[in-house]
């Protein structure tokens, strides 16, 4: 009580600039927590309340979708600490350090660290969806962390061993290796943007299309001559090379219209334009989703209530 009676007086005395700058400070970092507590709880909701899309139906916007992580075409996705084939990674390399005058003072400092951002697909019943992971609050179905006396990860994590002596891995080791990984065949939760892009971004302009197709024609001269030929001299002219443009105008108009030579469109799942909306990737179902949204909710607002509870009594002290 002596204590509590000590600060209740300090408060009273402090000089009013610091007092009232520490105060609004306090006052600020309540409110933010506050309103992050509210806005976690609204995405566990929103989370809950979005249908689930299928690729094929699927409309342009904000949307859900469930199915199975894959790969796209191309070179393969690498961890690269373990070498794992996967969609999706995150690791860190931490090495142990002394934190301070004392040798037996030691933290983990974090030496290099990184995110993979290649895209990787999303496969439910329907079709193939593109996920771009950048800017993702992401959930991995596979996390490891081992330990090591050199920098150099040497290969795979070991097998996890019994959870009670999994805290012996690290005795004596200076180095620790922690990986996350989205793996081929998860199951996968992204709800963001939906979006459906041409097989393009830069098409060619007309007047492109139609001199390729021009030089196309040109290297079969006789059947050049056979269509635009009109007099027979064995020339085109300009007038039948001006019917030969109209000629081919109209033909790559219609092989427009017809999506001639087009590969298919691309759907993708990217972040959503406004900040307000989450962009979540999860390996682990959109249920772990919502509960470490409503767990956030509740460490925030408990936070928020009582820094925001003691700046006020800070101040009904120090005005009373």
């Amino acid at each position: 009580m002596a204590e509590l009676a000590r600060f209740i007086a300090d408060l009273r005395y402090v000089e009013p600039a610091p007092f009232w700058g520490g105060w609004l400070l306090a006052l600020a970092l309540a409110g933010f927590l506050l309103r992050a507590a509210f806005r976690s709880l609204a995405h566990g909701r929103l989370i809950e309340n979005t249908p689930t899309a299928l690729i094929r139906s699927a409309a342009q916007g904000y949307t859900e979708l469930r199915g199975m992580a894959d790969l796209m075409d191309g070179e393969p996705i690498h961890a690269p600490l373990s070498r794992r084939r996967c969609a999706w990674y995150h690791y860190r390399i931490e090495h142990l350090e002394q934190s301070g005058q004392k040798r037996n003072e030691r933290r983990w400092v974090t030496v290099e660290r990184d995110t993979s951002d290649n895209l990787f697909q999303l496969e439910d019943t329907s079709g193939m969806c593109a996920v771009d992971p950048e800017g993702a609050t992401v959930y991995p179905g596979q996390v490891d962390v081992w330990y090591s006396h050199h920098r150099a990860p040497a290969g795979l994590p070991p097998a996890k061993g019994h959870p009670w002596l999994r805290w012996t891995d690290g005795l004596g080791k200076s180095w620790r290796f922690t990986e996350h990984l989205i793996r081929p065949g998860d199951p996968l939760y992204v709800i963001g943007q939906f979006t459906t892009h041409a097989s393009h971004t830069a098409p060619l302009r007309l007047d492109e299309d139609v001199a390729a197709r021009l030089r196309d024609w040109k290297r079969d001269r006789a059947t050049l001559l056979a269509r635009f030929d009109a007099d027979g001299d064995g020339h085109i002219g300009a007038g039948e090379w001006s019917a030969a443009r109209e000629a081919a105008t109209r033909e790559v108009h219609a092989a427009r219209a017809e999506g001639e030579g087009a590969p298919p469109p691309v759907d993708l799942m990217g972040p959503p334009a406004s900040r307000d909306l989450p962009y979540i990737i999860s390996a682990l179902g959109d249920e772990h989703v919502v509960a470490a949204s409503r767990r956030a909710a509740l460490v925030e607002g408990a936070l928020g209530t009582a820094l925001s509870t003691l700046a006020l009594w800070a101040a009904a002290v120090r005005l009373g």
